[in-house]
């Protein structure tokens, strides 16, 4: 092989090696319901879902641009959530946000119900989170009955 080919290899290996990194960091932050309230009006009510988020890591962090959905347990979608802060968070910290879920008035009925005839208040935010600039995939529960 030529120079350019090996140097090439090396840093696809590298890259490659970088990305795994960060899949592996973003397993590593833990993130923790801290509550869920309703709000805004009927015609575009808001869920407000708090979040703590844990670095437990000796690296600081960058959290942004958060693109996800609200589901209930049944996986009826709810709501998008979307988060568009850039938020620092320091090694072995925790910081807490606020998301909001921008939802329909009949999706919030129909969750409502839902949640009536199932007498569980659970519910799940899947998506992807910009961790350091890289888009990975997160998951948080919301465990409240049953």
């Amino acid at each position: 092989m030529t120079a350019t080919k090996w140097i090439g290899v090396i840093l696809g290996a590298g890259a490659v090696y970088w990305i795994y990194n960060k899949f592996k960091f973003a397993d590593s932050l833990s993130y923790v319901p801290t509550g869920l309230k309703v709000g805004g009006s009927i015609l575009n009510p808001e869920i407000i879902l708090g979040v703590k988020i844990y670095n437990p890591s000796n690296v600081s962090t960058t959290f942004s641009n958060l693109n996800s959905e609200l589901f209930l347990e049944n996986g009826q979608k709810v709501a998008d959530v979307y988060y568009n802060q850039k938020l620092d968070i320091p090694a072995k910290s925790s910081v807490n946000i606020l998301l909001t879920a921008n939802t329909t008035f009949s999706n919030l009925a129909t969750s409502v119900a839902e949640l009536i005839k199932s007498k569980k208040a659970n519910f799940k935010i899947k998506g992807i989170a910009s961790i350091d600039s890289v888009p990975l995939p997160f998951t948080i529960d919301y465990k409240f009955f049953g």
